[in-house]
């Protein structure tokens, strides 16, 4: 099993925080790693150290239509070469490790199913250019969290962008589509994650697969000074114990988050 993690990232102070000790970290595990970058600064793009870079004028590291556009960009360049991708924000830990044991299972539990699949004309300024199957249950896989919660309007149920595993024959898929998408003004005001679900599960029907996650979006208050701080070691401790773990405390994420990932990196010993 070939597999790939990409870190969705953005050069900045914070990034490279939590970027350093999540290199040393992949650096431990059997799989191809890389830190996709997008930016004006071309000299980022160095394969050799695991960095790529979409080049793009997008003054947030999460402006729409960019992220969309290099994950795409990405795909377009990399398919076929691995049997799963592990795509990532640069702020979420991924325990790769878990990841791999939840595709194990999830394939296993399809050793000896059998699956029918319907097929859609991908249509680009109302020429077909391709015919693919839409869900294929032995060759498809979209993995992520998602909750009734969390719904888009227009597309929703959607997977998290925090942390998502994609099949190549998804990728594939999510590909032709992109072709459709690319000249659709609507799907370019979207956010990446929902325009990903509204691709995979509504356009082709894949259904989401449930991968387990640790949120520390709201850290604890500290009491006697009430402020937002640090979550203690033991929270980290069973966070390290689920497949991924959300860490995003707007609050104050020099202090927080960045805390948060130094306690890992302790824990880990890397």
């Amino acid at each position: 099993m070939k597999i790939c993690v990409l870190v969705m990232t953005y050069k900045t102070d914070l990034y490279d925080h939590f970027d350093r000790i999540k290199r040393k970290y992949l650096e431990t595990k059997d799989v191809d790693y890389y830190f996709l970058y997008n930016g004006t600064d071309k000299s980022l793009n160095n394969p050799k150290e695991h960095n790529l870079n979409y080049y793009s004028d997008s003054y947030h590291p999460s402006g729409i239509p960019v992220m969309w556009d290099k994950f795409i960009a990405f795909i377009s360049e990399t398919i076929g070469k691995y049997d799963y991708v592990i795509k990532v924000n640069s702020s979420t830990f991924v325990n790769v490790d878990k990841v791999i044991e939840k595709i194990k299972q999830h394939n296993d539990k399809l050793q000896m199913s059998h699956s029918t699949c319907d097929y859609l004309d991908i249509a680009v300024r109302g020429k077909v250019v391709e015919k693919i199957k839409q869900y294929d249950e032995k060759e498809d896989l979209y993995m992520g969290y998602f909750s009734d919660e969390v719904q888009d309007l227009h597309a929703g149920t959607f997977i998290s962008g925090a942390c998502t595993v994609f099949s190549d024959t998804t990728l594939k898929k999510l590909l032709e589509v992109s072709k459709v998408f690319k000249h659709n003004p609507e799907a370019r005001i979207r956010e990446d994650d929902v325009l990903i679900g509204l691709s995979l599960i509504h356009v082709l029907k894949i259904p989401p697969t449930f991968l387990d996650r640790y949120n520390i979006a709201d850290a604890p208050v500290d009491k006697k000074y009430k402020r937002f701080t640090v979550p203690p070691n033991e929270d980290i401790e069973e966070a390290l114990t689920y497949s991924h773990i959300r860490i995003r405390n707007d609050f104050d994420r020099d202090l927080i988050d960045k805390g948060i990932w130094n306690i890992i990196e302790k824990k880990l010993q890397l």
